[in-house]
């Protein structure tokens, strides 16, 4: 709902007031109906504010009292809750909003109990008077980001790098920025593609204190909510248990999660999941409820699945529409906004727009469908593995067989080829989905090892590959002032999700259902749900994403990359057009263009209209 950021500089340091501005200005777009600093010493917080819950002034920030402030971007779903029990302990509120209940709840309680009772998806910084210190947290799933920075005197945070960039100077991390190209660049808990920018990771709290970061902590991990005793009572459950449970799941966290007094939408693609969370909103009672989706020009759109899912449910519908020329205009400025390459979800561009139209139509929060895939198994290569051990079975074969050889087997299947690229994919993350997968697998060893290994890869997905999605959601939305929210990603779903048994995620079915996994039916609980809502057949229907033709939709002209920003990062020699020339992937070049418009906005630093310039004149949509 906001942009937070601030400076704890080394004592007798004063904060420069114009950085300050500086951070305010720099992230606008995220705040664009209140802003306010607080200074205390060394240490400085400034607020830029979404209003969605209290729109009055009441509401605005750095909330503070004495010497303690805080700066709070994000929802807390159970609020009222506690300001309940805040309230009948003799705490007196003087606005409705969640921030002066998470104020209230820090100084009453301590900041590891008020981590522990909030539900929610969070960012915030606060300044303990006592101890001098700032304290950064984010939520349990990295929903809202928070990143920071160490200077020679002290250190900065902010809810986007580019804001850092108004107060120190950003420099690209060329080995991560080139990894990019493998969909490594914002899948991250920790990096980012800028040298010496981090950020607060899910689940952590962050200790700032004389210019300097102190301590580093976990305070809850996705792996926390595996429950032998939960999981042994989800697996004697019935299949319509498990349904009826987790409708009474989704329906409470839409109804929590629609709690807004500004105007509430929701992103409807067309597929199961956003068809479910706006069949569960309409039911909510919200009057000005409306659904936006993308009208991505070609064969592929699903304009009109989601106009039949809307008109179902008798929610209003806007389209944007979205031609092969807009992936051009816009590609540069998504990539500011997003701040990695496009690549991983090109989706985001034309998500930018669906935001923008929302904006200008008066909404500033939606819910999304984002997490249920992780979560219940809808992703291909997690609903196929039940499968794999048969598919691979002539594989296997071969690997004995050639094995036996030296070199043959790297011969005949590239093995060593493709154990390096998981090797680098490794190295470039830090081994971090390695590390959760462990920490999966040692939680699930109340399950045989075949389902422990595909629920730790849901989990490791739920870490690493969701961050991109989220990333995405945050910053695009972000750029036409909108808030996602995410039902699906409720403590009490996802606690939920962790526990269930793999037999009750894939079920076998007597059609063909998808040829990624041929009579195995994915996410089986929540098609059951929308089935009930909506009908067998739109819960049947296969997984599609949000499509887009994106980076294959594109020819570059190689002439382009001539002089220009990877030419000269990459110490490119004679000839370097000619070999791109001669390159028979076009996706290839496609995605170095994507590095190339990063590259010439965050380390050339050029401005935004002369990159969009350069990519108009260079990049031709196919039709």
């Amino acid at each position: 709902m906001c942009g937070i950021a601030g400076v704890v500089g080394r004592p007798r340091v004063p904060v420069d007031p114009r950085e300050l501005g500086d951070l305010v200005r720099a992230m606008g777009h995220r705040g664009p109906d209140a802003a306010g600093t607080w200074e205390r010493g060394s240490t400085a917080l400034a607020h830029t504010r979404l209003s969605l819950v209290d729109l009055s002034s009441a509401g605005d920030q750095p909330w503070s009292e004495g010497d303690d402030a805080l700066v709070f971007n994000g929802e807390l779903y159970n609020f009222r809750e506690l300001r309940t029990d805040l309230e009948q302990k003799g705490t007196s509120f003087t606005s409705s909003t969640d921030t002066e209940v998470l104020f209230a709840l820090i100084k009453l309680h301590g900041l590891d109990e008020a981590l522990a009772r909030v539900r929610g998806m969070f960012a915030f910084a606060y300044y303990d008077g006592r101890s001098s210190s700032t304290f950064l947290c984010r939520d349990r799933f990295g929903i809202k980001p928070l990143l920071y920075a160490q200077r020679p005197n002290s250190i900065v945070f902010a809810s986007e790098a580019k804001a850092l960039g108004t107060c120190m100077e950003l420099e690209v991390d060329e080995v991560y920025a080139l990894l990019s190209l493998r969909t490594l660049g914002d899948k991250s808990l920790r990096r980012t593609l800028f040298k010496g920018v981090h950020q607060v990771q899910p689940g952590e709290v962050v200790e700032l204190r004389d210019g300097a970061m102190v301590t580093r902590r976990s305070f809850a991990e996705l792996t926390d909510f595996i429950d032998e005793a939960r999981y042994e009572q989800l697996s004697r459950a019935t299949f319509d248990d498990v349904r009826d449970e987790l409708a009474a799941l989704m329906q409470a966290s839409v109804r929590s999660m629609a709690a807004a007094d500004a105007s509430l939408g929701v992103f409807l693609s067309g597929g199961v999941d956003s068809a479910l969370i706006t069949a569960l909103a309409a039911r909510a009672g919200r009057e000005d409820l409306r659904a936006f989706t993308s009208d991505v020009a070609g064969p592929s759109s699903e304009v009109e699945r989601a106009r039949s899912i809307a008109n179902a449910v008798g929610v209003p519908i806007s389209v944007s529409r979205f031609e092969p020329t807009d992936w051009v205009d816009d590609w540069a400025k998504a990539t500011w906004h997003l701040e990695t390459p496009v690549i991983t979800n090109p989706s985001a561009v034309p998500f930018a727009r669906v935001a923008q139209l929302a904006h200008d139509e008066g909404y500033k929060a939606v819910l999304t469908g984002e997490g249920a895939d992780e979560l219940f198994l809808g992703y291909p290569r997690l609903a196929s593995q039940p499968l794999e051990r048969l598919a691979r079975a002539p594989i296997a074969a071969l690997r004995k067989v050639y094995g036996r050889v030296p070199g043959l087997l790297d011969a005949v299947l590239d093995e060593r080829d493709r154990r390096s690229n998981d090797f680098l994919r490794g190295i470039a993350g830090g081994f971090e989905g390695t590390v959760i997968e462990r920490l999966a697998r040692d939680r699930y060893d109340f399950v045989p090892e075949r389902e422990a290994r595909l629920q730790a890869a849901s989990v490791v997905m739920a870490s690493t590959s969701l961050q991109a999605l989220l990333q995405r959601n945050d910053r695009m939305g972000m750029s036409a002032s909108i808030e996602s929210r995410f039902p699906f990603l409720d403590e009490r779903v996802v606690a939920f999700a962790l526990n269930l048994p793999v037999r009750w995620k894939l079920r076998r079915g007597r059609r063909l259902h998808d040829a990624k996994h041929p009579f195995v039916v994915d996410k089986a609980p929540v098609r059951a749900v929308l089935s009930d809502l909506l009908g067998p057949e739109l819960a049947g229907r296969r997984k599609l994403g949000f499509p887009t033709r994106g980076l294959h939709g594109v020819r570059v002209d190689p002439v382009a990359f001539a002089g220009g920003w990877a030419f000269d990062t990459f110490g490119a020699q004679v000839g370097y057009v000619d070999d791109l020339r001669g390159w028979d992937q076009p996706y290839d070049l496609s995605k170095l263009m994507s590095l190339e418009i990063f590259g010439r906005l965050f380390d050339a630093r050029q401005p935004l209209d002369e990159v969009e310039r350069f990519v108009r004149s260079s990049v031709s949509p196919l039709p």
